[in-house]
């Protein structure tokens, strides 16, 4: 049977020889006023209609006149009323009656506005925390109906949905198994469809269900499984060029792994599914209870502001490569430097430097930041939506990416915290400013912490830098809306801002913060106009008061984008144009011996 609010709103309802079937518009079952059509199948037609008892709206649901005089339609269709009249769970279609007027058999039932899960899914790109929301509230209301001795059979993304309030419902009872019912009548034994599959949708079907074998509530879990593979990857997990072949890969294929297609995974999502999923179903969730637990427990992980193991095994870099990211936008890594990590002074001028690219994708990519592990990069783009940049995040050694955000307007300079709760980025205003912003990486709710301002040409350099501790972030602003940026430190917690700099009045202000790994010094750039610049240093005590002037560190005016190494002996620098941009590197505490990394000269 279609589901109450498929979208055939006013649409005729047809039969199986593509004649049309007579309307219920305008008629009244009972008590219940038929007021259009929404829904409309093989089996019978869906009616919006109003409950002139009580007044309110239910969908009520009808039996072809063909359909009315089958024996196993009719089981069928007494058997969903009686499942689901049984329960009473929010995230399950209530029932409210089943009835005959007219010599007409009818279901009423809850009716539900919103979207079928696989269109909503398509249209939104849901993140890890919607899902796990998901996947939660279906394991619940699964939990509850195996608790009554209900297997609903037919668990699949159209036989859910999605209300505008985030509420996601289970409907159509009408394969659903009752066990240990002495009422019940016997059960139509499983018979074929023309394409030779049992009744039901074979791509969502566990591995028992495909050989007609007897069925308990493990066949949900693997239907379940497949369903939050499909909303995390956008993929079924087994679905073939036709029926036979999908049959042959949910008995005989693993599907595959869901980190390769969706970077934002965490491992022990990877291994819930793949745990539901599991062809004998001895292996797998015995109850949807133990299910419930481990999603629960994933969400609190996340909720918490934790940042759950990736799928992919640790890779380290050296530095955070924002620094080639000031002016080319993720042009590629330092092979070299990456994997190996500081080069000693006596092999600078021996070893050339490799690029290679972190993306390939169309538009503009810029200031990526690694993932505490060195899995992950995070970067804003415009790729998706010309002239309004969002931010991604990409497996280091792969091509695919999710996206993090979906604003309006410019989404940018994102930072990874310390601890991987949280990234920090900045949000262009209709007023011109920048709201700092902290959301989770896997999605979730987004924390504004205060709106800063600085000349736009500030841009050109990374503006939000985390404290080792994850307690503080350095941010650029102009405090009293003119003059020069200064660079403040900004509470996590509160939102409070601590200046740190003065830059001269006159000056355009100072950008690019980059705190040493110790947290004790804060290296940033100084520009004096839009194209002049020089890399300068603080110092701090324990209590991160301000030691003095800042030192200057390069004196050519054209020098930005510090980075230190993760040993913090040496700053990674640009110098030169935007538009031809070398790096060099330096002792900070030797000013003036600055040298260019290997086979790079100053342009």
């Amino acid at each position: 049977m279609p589901d109450p609010v498929l979208p055939t709103r006013g649409a005729n309802s047809l039969n199986e020889d593509g004649s049309e079937r007579p309307s219920l518009v305008g008629h009244r079952l009972g008590s219940y006023q038929i007021l259009d059509l929404i829904g409309s199948g093989g089996m019978g037609d869906v009616y919006r209609a109003r409950d002139t008892r009580l007044g309110r709206t239910v969908a009520v649901k009808v039996l072809t006149a063909k359909r009315a005089i089958d024996r196993d339609a009719m089981t069928r269709f007494t058997r969903e009323a009686k499942a689901a009249s049984s329960l009473n769970h929010p995230n399950i279609c209530t029932v409210y009656e089943i009835g005959e007027s007219r010599g007409i058999r009818f279901i009423a039932m809850e009716y539900i506005e919103g979207s079928i899960l696989s269109d909503w899914a398509a249209e939104n790109r849901p993140d890890m925390a919607s899902v796990l929301d998901i996947g939660i509230n279906l394991a619940d209301a699964l939990d509850e109906a195996h608790s009554k001795g209900i297997i609903h059979r037919d668990i699949k993304p159209a036989n859910l949905i999605l209300t505008p309030r985030g509420i996601v419902k289970i409907l159509d009872f009408g394969l659903a198994k009752i066990r240990g019912r002495k009422d019940e009548a016997p059960e139509p034994r499983e018979r074929t469809t023309q394409e030779g599959a049992v009744l039901g949708t074979v791509d969502y079907m566990s591995p028992e269900q495909v050989l007609g074998e007897d069925l308990d509530a493990r066949t949900d879990i693997f239907s379940l499984g497949t369903v939050l593979y499909q909303l995390t990857s956008g993929n079924r997990p087994f679905t073939g060029s036709n029926a036979t072949t999908t049959v042959g890969r949910i008995l005989n294929s693993q599907p595959e792994p869901l980190s390769r297609l969706n970077v934002h995974v965490p491992k022990e999502f990877e291994r819930i599914v793949e745990k539901c999923l599991e062809k004998d179903r001895e292996q797998r969730y015995q109850t949807a209870g133990e299910l419930l637990v481990d999603l629960r427990e994933l969400k609190r992980v996340i909720d918490s502001g934790a940042h759950p193991a990736s799928s992919q095994a640790a890779f380290r870099p050296a530095v955070t490569w924002a620094v080639l990211l000031s002016s080319v936008l993720l042009i590629g890594a330092l092979v070299y430097w990456l994997l190996y990590g500081r080069v000693g002074p006596e092999t600078a001028g021996q070893i050339p430097l490799a690029y290679v690219p972190l993306t390939s994708y169309p538009g503009s990519e810029s200031f990526p930041s690694f993932s505490p592990d060195g899995t992950l990069i995070a970067f804003d783009w415009d790729g998706e939506k010309p002239g309004n940049k969002d931010i991604y995040i990409k497996q280091l050694h792969s091509d695919g990416y999710s996206r993090l955000t979906d604003y309006g307007g410019w989404d940018t300079d994102p930072a990874w915290s310390p601890d991987g709760r949280w990234i920090a980025f900045l949000r262009e205003t209709s007023s011109g400013k920048y709201s700092v912003i902290l959301k989770p990486p896997l999605g979730g709710v987004e924390r504004t912490l205060t709106q800063v301002d600085f000349r736009l040409y500030l841009l050109w350099n990374r503006n939000v830098a985390w404290h080792p501790s994850g307690k503080w972030l350095v941010v650029p602003d102009r405090s009293a809306g003119t003059g020069p940026a200064a660079l403040f430190l900004l509470s996590v917690e509160s939102g409070e801002k601590r200046r740190l700099t003065a830059p001269p009045p006159g000056f355009a202000g100072d950008t690019g913060p980059a705190f040493s790994p110790d947290g004790r010094r804060l290296a940033f750039a100084r520009y004096m106009s839009e194209n002049v610049s020089d890399v300068q240093f603080l110092t701090f005590d324990d209590q991160l008061a301000v030691a003095g002037q800042p030192t200057v560190l390069t004196s050519d005016h054209r020098s930005y984008g510090p980075e230190w190494t993760r040993d913090g002996q040496e700053i990674f620098y640009v110098s030169g144009s935007r538009h031809n941009p070398r790096l060099w590197r330096l002792d900070p505490s030797h000013p003036g011996r600055e040298r260019p990394l290997p086979g790079m000269q100053r342009s």
